[in-house]
């Protein structure tokens, strides 16, 4: 099982590159392998489309990255990323004990 963390590299916004920002950090500090993946990225359209069509955001918006994914089963966006290291359950929001 793979962590994939769908971001964007071209984001214009501040706030989410923190945001991916503090996810590759914390994702390397707990030293859990993950994969990036830039939607940006004209290669990975089908990527991009995958994360579209399987984020769960509970909006009427598309999701945005950063979104995360154990392989193909989806995890969360940020704030439930935050909400899991806080809680110190990040293994079972990676799905990682799976």
């Amino acid at each position: 099982m793979t962590v994939k963390l769908y971001f964007s590299s071209v984001s214009g916004k501040t706030e989410i590159k923190k945001q991916q920002n503090f996810i590759r950090q914390t994702l390397s500090s707990a030293e859990i392998d993950f994969e990036e993946i830039d939607v940006s990225n004209p290669h990975c359209e089908d990527d991009k489309y995958f994360m579209l069509e399987h984020s769960k955001n509970g909006k009427e918006s598309s999701p945005i990255p950063p979104q995360l994914f154990n392989d193909t089963q989806y995890c969360g966006d940020y704030e439930a990323f935050c909400e899991a290291v806080e809680k110190n359950s990040l293994n079972e929001f990676l799905h990682l004990d799976d």
